[in-house]
Parts: C-alpha cells; sequence; structure tokens
C-alpha cells in the first residue's frame, strides 16, 4: 500500500502555515523552560505540540492510499438481470462484492459493469469511476451491429454485426428469398452479411437467429440512378457485348469504344463524366487510363484476360496493387459452382483485397480508384439459359463493391437511435440545402470545411418509428428505442462517460478520513490546556 498526498492549498502556503504555527507553539514552551519549569514538564508539552501538529498537518495535506486494482473489484449489474448470469460471473471473476446499479456507492473499488441495459441516469452513479464493460453471454446476445441507411435500388447492402450463440450448430439467415444461412461457432462471432437491395422505399427485413427473429434490419432504397460505363477494348467478344447489353437493360449509362490501334478507334455512345471504366489488358498502355485511374477519376475494371500472370504484375506496376494469381493446376479452366466458366488460376487471399465468383475476381482500392481484375472467361451463357440472378450474383455484386460516386445521396452507416444525437451526412454536387425538415422539427445543416459538396446534421428525436424527410431526394429513417438495440444505446451513453471522465485513467484510490486529524487536534489541545494543571 502507498500514500500519497492532495494538499488542501499550495505547498509554499502549507509550509508557511505550519511553519508559523509551529513557532507560536514552541516559543511559550522555551521561555518556560527559561523559568525553571522541569525538564519532565517540557517533554510533555513538547510531545502534546508535535502530537497537535501532526494532527493539524494531517487535515491539510489530505493523504491518500492506492488501491490494488487485483484485490478491491466489484461487480455492479444490470437491474433485473437473472441470477443465474450473476453468479456465474461473480464465480468465474472471483468477486467478493456484488451489486445492483441502483444500490451502488462509488467507493474507488475497480468496477466491472454487467449488463446490456442501462439508462444515462443509472450510469451517472460510475462518473469519475474506474470501470469495465461485460456483456452477459446469453444466447443471440447482440455486441454491436451496423448496416447502411440508404442505397440505391440495386447496391449492395452490407451488415455486419458481433454476436454471442451458445451452440455450435446454429445459423444466421435474413428473411428474404433465397438467402443461404451462415453457420455461427459456438461463443462470440463476428459475421458480415452482404445482399442485394429490391424493392424501393421503405425496406425491413427481419434478421434470424435459427428461426428466432433478433432484430429488424430497416433501411431507405432510394431510385436507381443510372451510372456510366465504358468499355474501351481490342477487340470486343461475345463476353463483353452481353455484359454491356445487361447494364444497358438495368438502365445504366453504357458507351463502347473499340480501339483498334494508337490512331483507329470506334465509338458509341456517350462518354463523359465516366465512372467505371471495363477495358481488356492491351488497353493499360494508354496514358489516358492511367492517368484517369491515378487523379481518382473512377473504377476500373479488366476483363478478357488471357495471361492473368502478366496482367496482375502489369497492374501491380502502374497502380500500386498487389494482385497475385495461382495455377490452379488444371489446363483446361475453371467451371464455377454456379456454371461459369474461368481461367485455370485464382486470386490468393490479401488482407486489402475483397474475392469473388470462387477467387475468380480480386478488387483492390489504390490511388483513389477502385480497380477489379477478372479471371472469367465465359459468363455470359446463364443469361442464355434463364439464369439471370447468379449472372446478377457475380457482376451486380461487383458493380455494386466499386460504388462510383453519385451527384446526390445520403450517408448513414449505423442505426438511428433516439433520444441520442445521430450525424446524417447529405451529399449533393448540384447544391446543398440549408435545412431539412423531420417531421415538424427543422434542422439547419452543417456544411463540411473539406469537401464543399458535403453537409451533416444532427438529430436526436425521442420516438421510435419511421420518420420521413421533406426533402426534393426522398429519404425516411427508422428510429430505434433502447428496447429494440439496447446494446448500442448503452454503449453509446458508456462511450460518453468514458470520454468525459478524465479519471478513468487514474489509478483508484482511497482518501483517509479527515475526522483522524480533527479528533487528534482536539485531543492534543485538551491536553495542552490540562498539562498546567497537572501536580
Amino acid at each position: 500500500m502507498s500514500f500519497d498526498f492532495d494538499p488542501i492549498v499550495g505547498w509554499p502556503l502549507l509550509f508557511l502555515s505550519l511553519l508559523v504555527i509551529t513557532l507560536a507553539g514552541f516559543l511559550p514552551i522555551y521561555f518556560h523552560a527559561k523559568k525553571g519549569v522541569s525538564i519532565q514538564r517540557t517533554v510533555l508539552k513538547s510531545l502534546f505540540l508535535i502530537g497537535f501538529l501532526l494532527s493539524f498537518g494531517l487535515i491539510l495535506l489530505r493523504p491518500y492510499t492506492y488501491l490494488d486494482p487485483e484485490k478491491d473489484q466489484v461487480l455492479v449489474f444490470e437491474e433485473g438481470l437473472k441470477d443465474s448470469e450473476i453468479e456465474l460471473w461473480k464465480d468465474s471473476l472471483q468477486f467478493k462484492k456484488a451489486v445492483s446499479i441502483q444500490e451502488f456507492e462509488p467507493t474507488g473499488e475497480k468496477i466491472f459493469l454487467l449488463g446490456r441495459h442501462f439508462t444515462k441516469e443509472e450510469l451517472y452513479a460510475l462518473k469519475g469511476q474506474n470501470f469495465e464493460w461485460v456483456l452477459p453471454q446469453s444466447h443471440g446476445e447482440l455486441a454491436d451491429i451496423s448496416w447502411k441507411g440508404y442505397l440505391r435500388k440495386g447496391e449492395i447492402q452490407r451488415t455486419g454485426f458481433e454476436i454471442f450463440s451458445s451452440s455450435d450448430t446454429s445459423t444466421i439467415s435474413l428473411q428474404i428469398p433465397d438467402f443461404k444461412p451462415v453457420k455461427i461457432e459456438k461463443g462470440w462471432n463476428q459475421i458480415l452479411l452482404e445482399f442485394p437491395s429490391r424493392g424501393q422505399g421503405r425496406s425491413e427485413i427481419p434478421l434470424l437467429l435459427d428461426q428466432d427473429t433478433i432484430t429488424t434490419i430497416r433501411y431507405f432504397v432510394g431510385p436507381s440512378k443510372p451510372k456510366n460505363y465504358h468499355f474501351q477494348l481490342g477487340f470486343p467478344g461475345a463476353e463483353s457485348r452481353n455484359l454491356a447489353n445487361w447494364l444497358r437493360e438495368k438502365g445504366e449509362r453504357v458507351s463502347e469504344e473499340i480501339r483498334l490501334s494508337r490512331e483507329t478507334f470506334l465509338s458509341s455512345g456517350n462518354s463523359d463524366s465516366l465512372q467505371v471504366r471495363i477495358i481488356d489488358p492491351s488497353q493499360l498502355e494508354q496514358k489516358e487510363i492511367q492517368n484517369w485511374v491515378k487523379e481518382g477519376k473512377g473504377a476500373l475494371v479488366i476483363i478478357q484476360v488471357s495471361k492473368p500472370e502478366e496482367t496482375a504484375k502489369r497492374l501491380n506496376q502502374l497502380f500500386g496493387t498487389d494482385f497475385q494469381v495461382s495455377n490452379s493446376g488444371s489446363e483446361s479452366g475453371r467451371v464455377l459452382k454456379n456454371g461459369m466458366n474461368a481461367l485455370p488460376f485464382a486470386f490468393e487471399e490479401k488482407p486489402n483485397q475483397k474475392l469473388l465468383a470462387e477467387s475468380s475476381i480480386a478488387i483492390q482500392n489504390s490511388t483513389g480508384s477502385a480497380i477489379a481484375m477478372s479471371l472469367l472467361e465465359t459468363s455470359f451463357p446463364l443469361l442464355l439459359q434463364g439464369k439471370e440472378e447468379d449472372y446478377e450474383s457475380v457482376w451486380g455484386t461487383l458493380f455494386g463493391l466499386l460504388e462510383p460516386d453519385e451527384f446526390s445521396s445520403w450517408r448513414l452507416d449505423r442505426p438511428v437511435l433516439s433520444g441520442i444525437p445521430n450525424e446524417i451526412q447529405v451529399f449533393d454536387k448540384d447544391s446543398l440545402p440549408s435545412h431539412l425538415i423531420f417531421e415538424t422539427d427543422t434542422i439547419g445543416l452543417k456544411k463540411s470545411l473539406i469537401n464543399p459538396f458535403l453537409a451533416s446534421l444532427t438529430w436526436s428525436g425521442e420516438t421510435n418509428s419511421w420518420i420521413s424527410l421533406s426533402s426534393e431526394m426522398e429519404f425516411a429513417i427508422y428510429a430505434y428505442s433502447d428496447f429494440e438495440l439496447p446494446t448500442l444505446h448503452s454503449r453509446f451513453w458508456i462511450n460518453e462517460l468514458k470520454a468525459n471522465s478524465i479519471s478513468n485513467q487514474e489509478r483508484p484510490k482511497s482518501p483517509i478520513s479527515p475526522w483522524f486529524g480533527l479528533i487528534g487536534m482536539l485531543l492534543f489541545l485538551g491536553l495542552l490546556w490540562l498539562e498546567p494543571k497537572w501536580k
């Protein structure tokens, strides 16, 4: 156990005060000794004075001791938590003390906070305390979850979350057609689900653990806006022609350019404002394309690859990517599960890349642009066989991941929580509004100092339902109550409490009661008063 001091006044003033009182006390003793008072009485009076000075110094210095976090620990649990859950954690961590958060009184111990649902008012008792948050390990417990609150029709929705399972045979699924359940392991699992957005307007998709609904994923699907795709090939084949026609049928703007030589080319459509450029390896040496990618003007897709190792190496040299392919051991090519044909090569997994179609397509962001390389030889036969869903599951996912910039859109990456400040971003290259109207609330927009086309607003309504936005860009959000997503609400308040509590980083300490000093002062003052009356 170690001691430290927190003086009630500054050190210079404290020493000066003690010096003055010491002189004022010892001078009378000195003069009494000069008058012939016995040495025994002089020593006794000096001891009483020293005791008084020490007691007075105890009050001025305010000493305290540091607590041992390993010995002084307390389990603070959520009101209404099951007794079995409390006992499990109390026994496993060997806590001697466990109290509910409503009965907790701060005493300086290291705190373990157990539970999923805490209000802002309950957590105020932990202000300035050193604590760690522990979630109950119950089946279906969500630690965190996120998804996009706004998508264009046909874009890929991504839902990432952490969930606990008490079984090693459970599965996670979404209540949408043809979604294949994902098997999860016993314990905590990190899950990422990807699926195309369907329909338009408000969308609600239940998230299921086995057959039970954990929560409902709600987001808004805006109308699809045509993107600009430009095919620039040395020689177009059936694969590129069918891909271009498929994009046109989806409502996208498609232009084509056949570059026979440096000076000779054929083109169709308008190639202004390019967002996605689809080329074959022969076009990589075009300076125009190289500069376009390096300036981050759009996404690049390389198809009709015949020598994958050489193409991957050249891409790495030009744009700093890290594509690497390995031979699958077959000379005749690969047939994927969906029926597509690919070269007898596969991309090796890299931490900064996304692989699709059984490692036949790789995507990497570089120099501000997304670059994708495809090893597919033929995929268009699926369209001829009526398997458009399988075809779209590959190419639709690829173009959804590339996500070219739009002229106007909403950006919302997390669920909106009622009663908590939520940031919503608005992107518009034409003109940003000065304010937006949520039902009856008018909220001003704050423009970004870095991006002139980006603005944000903070909304913290108390409702727990769909909220329509009055704007030229149709949009609605759903606000989740603390009963629908209790963990996310608790996480926000806990993070805010820790961010505003400087003492969280300090060692826990226990002050020595000032009553010891006060009682000591009164005791020794009394003895000094009584000493002359003793015979």
